[in-house]
């Protein structure tokens, strides 16, 4: 029996660039638009992203140590960090981890956010947050609530629930709080109590959430209002 042994050349494949292109185009339909939702941002964001998986969870995408910058007129906005984030396109809806939101008002200094987690609006990017949400200030003042809505756009945030305000020489309680944050207002609105330090001699005082208004002395006849 002869047997004959014979031996092929092997030639390597390079695709071109068009065939390139096209391959990623597919890979990005497959991927269900993940991707295309990270280009897709307004223009005036900066997006930064640790790391990336498409795998490993129901999200579409999930991002490690996700970071967002709005930028208006040259000018930092607000910003965004997260120690994780959870994309799904169809609900659009991102789930946020471990977040901090720092807001710049225009004549003032710095104000951060902290929160647990919270999930943020994909197209909007209005935020729902809680869990030990605390809001603080650069001048030492401090809030603390259990949710907060964010909303970028109108520049606002506000909670229905009960807030603890802290200042250097003060304490407030109350429910519910609106604040702008171009501005750097709060605004507390029902069943306010403050508690105010006299910080010479440590004591303090309870103010009630509304003083009765000072009785009006009572005028002579024929005298001047």
């Amino acid at each position: 029996m002869l047997i004959l042994e014979t031996k092929r050349e092997m030639k390597t494949y390079m695709p071109s660039s068009r065939q390139i292109r096209w391959i990623i185009i597919a890979i990005l339909f497959l991927l269900g638009g993940s991707i295309v939702y990270l280009l897709a941002w307004p223009s005036g964001y900066a997006f930064k992203a640790n790391n990336i998986s498409f795998t490993g969870s129901d999200a579409d995408l999930t991002i490690d140590r996700m970071h967002v910058i709005q930028n208006k007129q040259g000018e930092k906005d607000w910003e965004m960090w997260a120690g994780s984030a959870k994309i799904y396109r169809k609900k659009n809806i991102t789930k946020l981890e471990s977040i901090r939101i720092r807001f710049y008002p225009k004549n003032g200094k710095p104000v951060d956010i902290t929160a647990d987690s919270g999930v943020m609006e994909n197209d909007s990017r209005n935020m729902n947050i809680r869990g030990n949400v605390l809001i603080q200030t650069s001048e030492g003042y401090s809030l603390r609530t259990e949710r907060l809505r964010f909303r970028p756009k109108e520049k606002k945030f506000d909670t229905d629930d009960k807030i603890f305000l802290a200042g250097n020489s003060f304490n407030l309680t109350g429910t519910g709080l609106h604040g702008e944050t171009d501005k750097g207002l709060f605004k507390l609105d029902e069943k306010v109590t403050a508690v105010i330090y006299n910080t010479s001699s440590n004591a303090f005082v309870a103010a009630p959430t509304q003083a009765a208004p000072p009785a009006k002395a009572s005028r002579p006849e024929g005298s001047m209002p």
